[in-house]
């Protein structure tokens, strides 16, 4: 039986519109399309913020919500875990659609994804791989989905645009093209970096993002079998998108933590050592400076990797306090 990642997702969707109130997030008509903002109007809350991460990540993570202690601060976090990492975290969270139509930007994920193959890589990815920058292993978008064995067929399209303004009926109608569905059948999810929302969203990428950086050193992800991930949710900073998306990516980045149980021989050929940030000691915000899709690929990535094959089990990288706690609040503290 062949899995629709769109189906999947579906009831996180249906399960925002039906509690507004409470989530903090509304329905909004534009021109033939309804749209669920999230936190681009209004705050969201770390509540839509969950149900978002489970629609992006097609119903296939289990995600809670709580705290965790780092050095002696006690900070809310996120606990996830997939049985299906390649097709939930490739397959549905991993935010690669880079969307311009005219003075509209916002970075795409979930489902939506699998049905437009045709899009490009993002502007920066690109020209890092024309100037054969990168000595990572660079998938297509069309090229994901063959690596994770899956193609979509679906009537429905689900996705998340990350952005802090309201998208057009201009852009609705060029997404839909893209994806091949009708209007009354795509069903977008808006929130700006700085939500609540968005916080929790960024911060469950913690897995995602750790066999991402797997796949770009030679991981067949298919060969994955399970997938834990923990990491601290940010301060919020409504409004200061860049602010908020330096302390989500260091959250990951200083305070992530993932496990991986891989089949036996998955890890062969592999330089584990190169797992953790790429440039660990300067903070992403200042990484950022060229703009998100120009930072190198290897610092999207946990600080802690635990990686478990056959009998063998070994651990890569470490937490870091000090840094983390002086991207979210400015300076660097003593840890005991």
């Amino acid at each position: 039986m062949t899995i629709s990642l769109n189906a999947t997702a579906a009831p996180y969707y249906y399960a925002l519109v039906e509690r507004p109130e409470s989530l903090k997030v509304m329905e909004v008509k534009v021109g033939k399309f309804t749209l669920v903002d999230a936190g681009v109007r209004t705050s969201g809350s770390h509540e839509a913020g969950k149900l978002v991460s489970q629609m992006c990540a097609c119903g296939m993570l289990d995600l809670d919500l709580g705290l965790s202690v780092y050095g002696t601060v006690s900070l809310p976090s996120v606990q996830v875990h997939s049985d299906m990492p390649a097709l939930s975290f490739l397959g549905g969270t991993y935010g690669d659609w880079e969307i311009e139509v005219g003075d509209f930007r916002a970075i795409g994920s979930g489902p939506a994804r699998a049905l437009a193959l045709n899009r490009s890589l993002p502007k920066g990815v690109e020209e890092n791989v024309d100037k054969r920058a990168y000595s990572y292993r660079i998938y297509a978008p069309a090229q994901i989905y063959s690596l994770i064995g899956h193609r979509e067929v679906s009537d429905d399209a689900y996705l998340l645009l990350e952005t802090s303004s309201y998208p057009d009926e201009k852009v609705l109608n060029w997404i839909a093209e893209q994806t091949g569905v009708e209007p009354d059948h795509l069903h977008a999810v808006i929130a700006r970096t700085s939500s609540m929302t968005m916080s929790v969203r960024l911060a469950s990428s913690v897995a995602e993002t750790g066999l991402h950086k797997l796949v770009l050193l030679g991981l067949d992800p298919k060969k994955v079998k399970t997938a834990y991930g923990n990491a601290p949710l940010p301060p919020t900073v409504f409004g200061d998108d860049d602010r908020a998306n330096g302390m989500a990516n260091d959250a990951i980045r200083y305070g992530g933590s993932a496990y991986y149980e891989l089949e036996e021989g998955a890890l062969d050929g592999l330089n584990v050592s190169l797992l953790p940030p790429t440039h660990l000691e300067v903070d992403f915000y200042s990484l950022m400076r060229d703009g998100f899709y120009s930072v190198d690929l290897g610092d999207f990535s946990a600080a802690r990797f635990t990686l478990a094959s056959g009998r063998n089990v070994l651990t890569v990288g470490k937490i870091r306090e000090d840094l983390l706690l002086a991207s979210f609040f400015g300076s660097k503290r003593e840890i005991p």
